[in-house]
């Protein structure tokens, strides 16, 4: 398979695409052919440094993505071959998404909607979470409520405030430029 991988830390020009050996599932554990995958300030962070990770060079960045069940290894009981997942939280314990093929727990496979493309159920991965987080688990934000979104043309942000309008709020944002205004 190949990888984009970093064998030391630093900008982009530690990137290397190449081979790297095909991982095996372990228990609990699905393999997964990668049909997307993202690079968020987390990767970026890890490329340099400023998130150490337990894992030794060289390392697969990449936290999220979408892809296709290639097989399962043992105890898994709620994922099965050729289904279709998109996931979320790789990069740190194990390698990441930046693949053609990742090892995913069972507990991150999350079942992709048919409606949904591979690329936009893996730019799903850590901002709708973390945005649905702060809106309904922490503010508890109901319908008709007001909320302010700073920062909302990043990818959070983004989530926020969409979320936050199919919540049935009333949506305030803020973004450093007036291009950022006219994506929100």
């Amino acid at each position: 398979m190949k990888a984009a991988r970093i064998h030391q830390f630093g900008g982009p020009e530690v990137v290397v695409y190449e081979d790297a050996p095909v991982p095996e599932p372990k228990d609990g554990q699905v393999l997964v052919r990668i049909k997307a995958t993202t690079v968020n300030r987390f990767d970026v962070a890890i490329r340099e440094h400023r998130f150490p990770v337990p894992r030794e060079l060289p390392l697969i960045l990449g936290t999220d993505g979408a892809g296709i069940v290639e097989c399962v290894g043992p105890g898994v009981t709620t994922v099965d071959a050729g289904e279709h997942i998109m996931f979320t939280g790789l990069g740190v314990g194990m390698e990441g998404s930046h693949t053609d093929f990742a090892v995913v727990a069972e507990t991150q496979a999350v079942t992709k909607p048919a409606a949904v493309t591979f690329e936009q159920a893996a730019a799903l991965g850590q901002v709708f979470p973390t945005a649905d987080y702060a809106l309904q688990r922490r503010a508890k934000l109901q319908q008709g409520e007001t909320v302010l979104v700073q920062g909302a043309a990043g990818g959070v942000g983004s989530a926020a405030v969409q979320l936050a309008a199919a919540s049935g709020a009333r949506v305030l944002a803020t973004v450093s430029s007036e291009d950022h205004a006219q994506r929100v």
